[in-house]
């Protein structure tokens, strides 16, 4: 009787587990993922330093290529000040825009050749910035309750090949 019983159990096995198979086989096979990697932020590029005795100090490059930059305000002062940048365009330079200022700190007219600055507001740390401009570039320090302007650091923007 045990003969009987283990051709019927082996032939349900083997139907069972031929279905399996067959359903596995009509599944399609996934497609291999074509992924393009998820873009990751820049790194901080320019580190911008408002001491206690107001002096702007900015450790980052002189020269960049265009594209996404970070920006990052260590405020030491007692001073609320926001960061800019502004590009400087007709051939006028970093020097042109530290002769519109007669002290440091002190506000000036913005003149045609300055774009208008791009802000960053105080309420954080660290900015992300798209220059796509190339040119002459000044980062600045605003403030707006007493009207302060530091000019701190040109920049050379050069496209991107």
């Amino acid at each position: 009787m045990n003969n009987k019983l283990i051709f019927p159990v082996f032939l349900i096995l083997i139907v069972a587990g031929c279905s399996k198979i067959v359903q596995n086989s009509s599944t399609p096979t996934p497609a291999i993922p074509t992924h393009k990697p998820t873009p990751q932020p820049p790194e901080t590029t320019f580190e911008v330093t408002f001491d206690k005795d107001e002096n702007c100090i900015v450790t980052g490059p002189n020269k960049i290529l265009t594209g996404d930059h970070l920006f990052s305000l260590n405020n030491q002062s007692e001073r609320k000040v926001d960061i800019a940048v502004t590009h400087l365009i007709d051939g006028h330079t970093y020097q042109d825009l530290l002769y519109l200022q007669e002290a440091y700190g002190e506000p000036f007219v913005k003149v045609y050749w300055m774009s208008q600055p791009y802000y960053f507001t105080r309420d954080h740390k660290v900015w992300h910035y798209s220059l796509d401009e190339a040119g002459e570039h000044a980062i600045l320090l605003l403030e707006h309750v007493h009207v302060g302007i530091w000019i701190c650091q040109p920049i050379q923007v050069v496209e991107a090949e």
